[in-house]
């Protein structure tokens, strides 16, 4: 009997030794044995093998994390944001408010995560599965290699949806390239679904500099809608590139542009039940709209 997890039944250990502890109490000891398990680990290339660790350490208090929790994690420490992440996903937590590099991996459906803040965020929601991802901050990077959930950027990101096979994926905010060195392009345009395979995109018009995308499929894709509201399409997959598919022409007064809206308005209060009903409907809309072109 070595510690708390090396004891033949750690569920009855962890309910002795943290008996009557906050929930407070019981994530600062939790995180303090894992820090001490993952030292030296903490770099994206080891994320499954820490997350894993995250999650064994936490499986014995899965029914007594609830509700909000909060971190403002430092930049780069890569190891913390996925104890973080395996905290929302493994208990009974619904909601994570913070920053930190790589908070939100393999998130899953009915599980939000709220980025605030302007530190360096990196790998926000990586390979997430389910869920809804709001960024009102500054990230690097939102949903790579997603496969399912919900994204929605109000802040500042340089990529969104790179590499994702599924998800919606809303840009209200800003995407670019900082490049402070050109004066011809201090600010170019970002990635927007970029190698993807599958996912539905809606990007509000002006949001990325020059209107510039890189993204799998026709690169006429945004000038074909260039005077409506949003660019809105979906990828579909051929083989290792996505294809990309637009809705025709549409008006500003069609029902598809005010559910767009109230998904923005809702991801500002933020009320993700509705958030995740109204982007649903938008997803379904758009995937009828296209098919019906097709």
């Amino acid at each position: 009997m070595s510690g708390l997890y090396g004891l033949p039944r750690p569920d009855r250990t962890a309910d002795v030794e943290l008996k009557g502890l906050s929930q407070e109490e019981i994530i600062k000891t939790t995180y303090e044995i894992f820090a001490a398990a993952t030292e030296g680990k903490n770099e994206p290339a080891t994320s499954e093998d820490i997350y894993k660790q995250a999650v064994a350490i936490l499986k014995p208090f899965r029914n007594r994390i609830k509700g909000t929790i909060k971190d403002k994690g430092l930049e780069n420490e890569y190891s913390r944001s996925m104890f973080f992440s395996a905290l929302l996903n493994e208990t009974d937590a619904d909601t994570l408010v913070g920053h930190g590099f790589g908070l939100g991996y393999r998130l899953r459906d009915g599980k939000t995560l709220i980025i605030e803040g302007d530190v360096n965020n990196a790998y926000v929601g990586m390979r997430a599965k389910g869920g809804v991802v709001i960024c009102n901050g500054r990230t690097r990077d939102i949903g790579m290699k997603a496969s399912g959930g919900i994204f929605i950027n109000n802040g500042i990101t340089n990529d969104l949806g790179i590499g994702v096979s599924g998800g919606t994926y809303f840009n209200f905010g800003q995407v670019y390239e900082d490049f402070p060195d050109s004066s011809e392009y201090p600010k170019s345009g970002g990635n927007v679904g970029n190698s993807a395979t599958g996912g539905t995109f809606i990007v509000r018009k002006g949001s990325v500099p020059n209107d510039l995308f890189f993204y799998s499929g026709d690169v006429d894709a945004m000038i074909k809608t260039r005077s409506n509201p949003y660019h809105i399409f979906e990828i579909q997959s051929r083989g290792i590139w996505g294809e990309t598919k637009n809705i025709p022409k549409y008006e500003r007064s069609d029902p598809l542009v005010r559910l767009i809206e109230a998904v923005e308005e809702a991801s500002q209060k933020p009320d993700s039940k509705r958030v995740v009903e109204l982007a649903r409907q938008v997803d379904a809309e758009v995937k009828a709209r296209v098919k019906r072109v097709a």
